[in-house]
């Protein structure tokens, strides 16, 4: 075999695997949206106190890089748009959440369990801090979670100010269902297993 075809072969070989990684990682990207979209969907229903919508953007960060968490964020919040168009106003809170848990992966946040709970807290803060006067500007305050909207009323019936009434009525959803969820995949193994798969590239 000349040498000409030996770097054929090569070649043809390497296209084979990146279309291979290419199409792995647009499956995890896939199943990411689909668990960030049941589990709001289950949030809903149930009535839960979390969101239940941030283990596929975990998930799909991990397997397939911070921009694969980002499509998977900002997805939920375009398929919301079906009934409800604001929540298109919210996406930049999926897409900011999305790069703060890449940038926690890539710095090994996410190992262990201290630093999950720190790290998961001031993810919970930011997603607060951007999407409070979001929920001032279209939904008086409340975040449509009604466990932090029961919140918002009783401060403001102890006639707390209305910005740090819907400040606290998201903190106490988003904290927590940042930490449960991060916490859920560490205790899991899952993002142990996603850290030995990958190159460690975002």
């Amino acid at each position: 075999m000349s040498s000409n075809q030996v770097s054929t072969n090569q070649m043809s070989s390497h296209r084979t695997v990146k279309a291979r990684a290419k199409l792995h990682k647009g499956i995890i990207i896939l199943a990411g949206i689909a668990l960030n979209v049941l589990g709001r969907t289950i949030a809903v229903q149930l009535n839960l106190p979390i969101w239940f919508d941030m283990i596929g953007t975990i998930l799909t960060s991990n397997y397939a890089g911070m921009w694969g968490g980002i499509i998977a964020g900002l997805s939920n919040n375009v398929l919301s748009c079906i009934y409800d168009v604001t929540a298109l106003v919210y996406s930049i809170t999926s897409v900011c959440a999305a790069i703060m848990i890449g940038l926690m992966i890539r710095r090994k946040y996410l190992n262990n369990p201290l630093s999950v709970v720190v790290a998961s807290f001031w993810m919970g803060i930011l997603c607060m801090v951007i999407s409070t006067p979001l929920n001032l500007l279209f939904y008086n305050g409340y975040s449509g979670n009604s466990w932090g909207d029961t919140l918002v009323d009783m401060l403001r019936w102890y006639d707390v100010p209305n910005l740090i009434s819907a400040a606290a009525g998201e903190a106490v959803v988003e904290i927590p269902d940042k930490q449960v969820w991060c916490l859920h995949t560490l205790s899991s193994g899952i993002l142990t297993v996603g850290n030995r798969s990958r190159t460690g590239r975002l």
